[in-house]
């Protein structure tokens, strides 16, 4: 969990996370989402029996689909970030 100290830190800060569906990346924008972060996410495919998808999580992103080896994805996500 994350340290209440933290959370003013990233209140309105744009976060750019991979890996999404995993389990790492499903709790870190779980308490990202908690601390009011600007979250975009880099999925490569829906999947849809993810948690990241079960918990609701999806909606708090911005969602950029695509992998980091293509660089005109990264390219689009980054004015987002």
């Amino acid at each position: 969990m994350m340290m209440n100290s933290m959370k003013p830190f990233w209140k309105d800060r744009n976060v750019f996370v991979t890996g999404c569906t995993g389990f790492q990346g499903r709790y870190l924008i779980k308490e990202l989402a908690k601390s009011s972060a600007n979250i975009t996410g880099l999925i490569r495919g829906k999947v849809l029996d993810s948690s990241t998808f079960q918990e609701g999580l999806y909606s708090k992103i911005n969602v950029v689909h695509g992998t980091l080896e293509d660089f005109s994805i990264i390219q689009e996500a980054l004015p987002k970030i």
